[in-house]
Parts: C-alpha cells; structure tokens; sequence
C-alpha cells in the first residue's frame, strides 16, 4: 500500500479488483453455521443479522478503494463476537491471514475453528492486547460504544499502534443519530432516565456514557467534533472517511489510515509514482 494519496490512476487500478472481489463473495455466499453462545444472532431476525455483516463488507471495499488497495493480508475483527462480520471478511478477503479477538472466549473459539482464524482473547484494557503481527485491516464493529471515555480514547490510540504502515482501522460509534433513535423512536438504548447523562454529556462536551444498569458496561455517544479531537494527537493516522449512519444504517463509521499526517510529498511535489513513470 503506497504511503500517499492515490490519483484517478490508482483508484482505476484498484476498482477492477476490488469488483471482482465482491463478485465472487456474492456468488460464493458464507458460511451460515451459527454458534450456540451467539448473543447478536435471533431466528426472527436473521436476515438482518447477515445484512449487518454486508453492510460492513462494503464500507471495508470503500476504504479500498480510497487507499487504491486490492487486498489487506492481515485483518483483525475485534470484538469479533461468533462471526457475524468475521464470515463476510472471510470470503471478501480468503486469501488474507484473519485474526478473531473477542473479551468471550467461546465466540474467539469459534470463530477459529469456523473460519480458521488466529485466536486472541482480549482484555477488559485493551492496552494490555498485542495482535502479534502488524495488522493491515482492523475491524472494530460497535466497541467504543460501549466504553466511557477514558477508555475510548486509550483503546483508540492503542489499536492504531497495531496497524502496519498503510494499514486501515475502521471503527463503528454512536453519533448525532443516536441521540435521535433515543429520543424519537421507540428503539431506545436505555430508559431515558438512564440515558440523560449520556444527553447531558454530548450537550456539554460532545461525548457521553453511561452504565447499563444490570449488566456491565454501557452506552457512549460521540459527536463527530469529539471524535476528531481525539484523533488529532495522532500524528501518524490521517481520517480516511467518517459516514454518518453508515454502517447497518444506525453506527457512525469512522476509517483511519496509517499514513503520517505530514508524509510527503507535499503540495507542488512530484509523487513517487509520477517521478518514476517520467524517468
């Protein structure tokens, strides 16, 4: 992966490939075996427990397209529950060498039995976690949502010390919608009584968490203006995409590149692939 913006050059370089991955994933279907301890998968919402899992396929073949990639060989799904994204990437991308963290250990060990994926149990600190490899695609569906943000912001700046020069993260959030959902529509989080410091937290500062009152964890929101504050003492990613509602038409997606943010060349500056087409 080239450690500059691509031009129209790469991108049509980049297209036919990345078309032809997501034909033969269409044809070839994925593996549809649904673990016992699957927590996000019910019968009478099956069709939409797959939907979920296209819909992040095609924010990863985006991303693709951005970076003028055709292939990541090293992906992580984190947290990767049993596979409902990890059997998509599995057959977007056969060829790469998959690795499933989960905090679970029966959903880590499905997923590599099921889909041949490295096993790494994760931790309640994520800053204790090591993939072991550079990582050239990290998936990291719905995680921060549930952290406050202490947390968010150190697991943030941790993951993306694992990604390889090049490499993409791409993390899932509550954004402007989820104060919407909450407020307006009968597919609420938390009672609101619960979620009123969340409400009252993005009002003051652009973030806010809260516990579920019965379980551990709990519920974050976080505005776009938080989110990049966050980022911008990361001198080493540049923000590939943020889609509001773009994934499962609910989640904020948010793409990172590892790329430095004051890589060269610069503006006016020949490209590295220009000088050595001209030569």
């Amino acid at each position: 992966m080239k450690p500059w913006t691509p031009d129209a050059e790469a991108l049509g370089a980049a297209l036919p490939s990345v078309a032809e991955r997501l034909r033969r994933y269409r044809e070839s279907g994925v593996d549809e075996t649904i673990s016992p301890h699957d927590n996000m998968f019910a019968a009478d919402r099956r069709d939409h427990y797959f939907a979920v899992g296209r819909d992040a396929v095609a924010v990863i073949a985006l991303a693709m397209l951005k970076i003028g990639a055709d292939r990541f060989d090293n992906v992580l799904d984190l947290p990767c529950g049993s596979g409902r994204v990890m059997r998509h990437l599995a057959r977007f991308l056969p060829e790469a060498s998959m690795v499933a963290s989960d905090i679970v250990p029966a959903h880590v060990d499905f997923c590599a039995r099921q889909f041949g994926a490295a096993p790494l149990l994760s931790r309640h600190d994520l800053t204790e976690v090591e993939p072991g490899r550079p990582i050239d695609l990290l998936w990291c569906g719905s995680l921060l949502t549930h952290f406050p943000a202490d947390r968010f912001t150190a697991a943030l700046h941790h993951m993306v010390g694992w990604l390889a020069p090049g490499g993409v993260a791409v993390f899932t959030l509550h954004g402007r919608w989820s104060l919407r959902r909450q407020s307006d529509t009968p597919y609420t989080y938390l009672d609101d009584e619960i979620f009123a410091p969340i409400a009252d937290g993005v009002a003051r500062d652009g973030f806010g968490y809260a516990d579920y009152p019965d379980h551990p964890g709990g519920v974050s929101v976080s505005l776009p203006p938080w989110v990049m504050r966050t980022i911008d003492g990361i001198d080493d990613v540049r923000v590939l995409d943020y889609t509001e509602r773009g994934w499962d038409n609910h989640q904020d997606v948010l793409a990172l590149w590892k790329v430095p943010i004051a890589a060269r060349p610069w503006i006016f500056e020949e490209r590295p692939d220009q000088v050595s087409r001209s030569s």
